[in-house]
């Protein structure tokens, strides 16, 4: 596996999404693995209640794993906490509750990316999941990381997808 510590990254960006916060999450925990697979989620203060909603998803699916192991700490700019899901053994979450919110300026966006940089490094692909989507197939990772590694040309992978809004959820 290269010298990468996880096989997929599955960045997170989220603001203000507490009413789906939950479905991504479970998006990512249902991925059937082989490999181990780090989502880094970053929360940009949202005021929604959203940071209360995954601390509590944290401390019901996931136990803590000694912060000593991973470089990123608690900062002025956010608190941090890594977690290894409970009976997944293979899902990771670094989490980073930012203390402010990096919306407004080029330097602040780019910011949250340095983050998260730590995580890309330590993974061999990146998968791009915001805090308001699901993925509904629990072989999605492991059907692109397959396909990945059957192309030496591939640079990424997109698949179709289906927007699903309020109206049409209440529909059903």
């Amino acid at each position: 596996m290269d010298e990468s510590t996880y096989m997929v990254n599955v960045l997170c960006m989220t603001y203000n999404q507490a009413s789906f916060i939950e479905d991504a999450f479970n998006a990512f925990t249902m991925q059937q693995t082989t490999f181990p697979f780090v989502c880094t989620i970053i929360d940009d203060a949202s005021n929604d209640g959203e940071q209360n909603v995954i601390k509590t998803y944290l401390k019901e699916h996931f136990d803590p794993v000694d912060q000593s192991t991973v470089s990123p700490s608690d900062t002025p700019d956010y608190h941090f906490l890594f977690a290894r899901h409970k009976t997944h053994p293979n899902c990771y979450f670094a989490v980073y509750f930012l203390n402010y919110n990096h919306f407004g300026t080029a330097v602040l966006q780019q910011r949250k990316l340095r983050y998260a940089a730590e995580w890309f490094e330590k993974s061999k692909y990146i998968a791009f999941c915001e805090g308001d989507d699901f993925w509904t197939d629990p072989r999605k990772l492991d059907k692109q990381v397959v396909f990945l590694g059957t192309s030496l040309k591939l640079l990424y992978v997109a698949e179709p997808n289906q927007v699903i809004d309020k109206r049409t959820i209440a529909l059903h």
